[in-house]
C-alpha cells in the first residue's frame, strides 16, 4: 500500500487532499490515466471531508505512468 501511495505522489504530482480521495473507480485502466473528482478537506483534528476540488481547473484526467499500471493492479488485488 505505502509503495503504491508513494509511486503515485511522486509520479502523478497529485496534492495530498486529493490523493486521499481516491477511490478505484477513478482509475482507468483503459485509457492508463487517473480522473481527480474529489479532494479531502480536513474539518476537526479527528474529521475530514471528501467534496469536489475548491477550483474547476482541479478537475482533471492525469496520464498514469507504464511503471505505475502493476503497482496499483498489485494494491488492488491485494484488497480483495
Amino acid at each position: 500500500m505505502w509503495r503504491a501511495i508513494v509511486a503515485m505522489s511522486l509520479r502523478l504530482g497529485i496534492r495530498r487532499g486529493e490523493l486521499i480521495a481516491l477511490r478505484w473507480g477513478d482509475v482507468h485502466w483503459e485509457r492508463k490515466s487517473i480522473g481527480i473528482a474529489r479532494a479531502a478537506y480536513r474539518v476537526s483534528k479527528q474529521d475530514q471531508q471528501v467534496k469536489a476540488p475548491k477550483t474547476a481547473t482541479s478537475l482533471r484526467s492525469i496520464p498514469m505512468p507504464e511503471p505505475l499500471v502493476p503497482i496499483l493492479k498489485a494494491w488492488q488485488s491485494a484488497q480483495g
